[in-house]
């Protein structure tokens, strides 16, 4: 029997929530430390933490631009809109290309991530003035580089 999209999210908010709480047993927080550095409610850390509710992608964000573990500066995390999939990428501040990543999910976010900046290097490196976006009557998106006749690949 196929796994309906409900408990797949679930399953995937439940692998975040662990994955969180490991990140913060590692840093010796809390869920009301947490709260209080996010600038949340305590009752949505415990809403995440346990999983109830995805937090925000702006959220979790803010809270890995210094997450206060060992050996990492910065951590980036990306997730699909439904989180069935996400990527957690840590940088140890010392090299550009000194990375760790860890993902989850049937999307490899991470590998989407490496082929459009390979494009965006390959295209010279564009600035977002060059960039728009088509809306199709129904409702596709379509990005482009310069001109609505010159697309940007999008690899789903």
């Amino acid at each position: 029997m196929a796994e309906s999209p409900s408990s797949s999210a679930q399953q995937a908010r439940r692998i975040l929530a662990d994955r969180l709480a490991g990140l913060c047993r590692d840093a010796g927080l809390t869920g009301r430390e947490i709260a209080v550095r996010c600038g949340w409610h305590p009752s949505k850390s415990s809403r995440t933490t346990n999983a109830r509710t995805p937090p925000p992608p702006g959220d979790i964000r803010a809270w890995h631009e210094n997450p206060d573990v060992e050996g990492v500066d910065s951590r980036l995390w990306l997730a699909t809109t439904d989180a069935a999939s996400w990527a957690a990428v840590d940088l140890d501040g010392r090299t550009a290309d000194r990375f760790a990543v860890w993902e989850h999910g049937p999307r490899r976010l991470w590998d989407a991530v490496e082929a459009a900046y390979g494009w965006w290097r390959e295209a010279g490196r564009p600035g977002p003035e060059r960039f728009g976006m088509t809306v199709a009557p129904g409702g596709e998106h379509v990005p482009w580089l310069d001109t609505p006749d010159s697309p940007v690949p999008v690899r789903l």
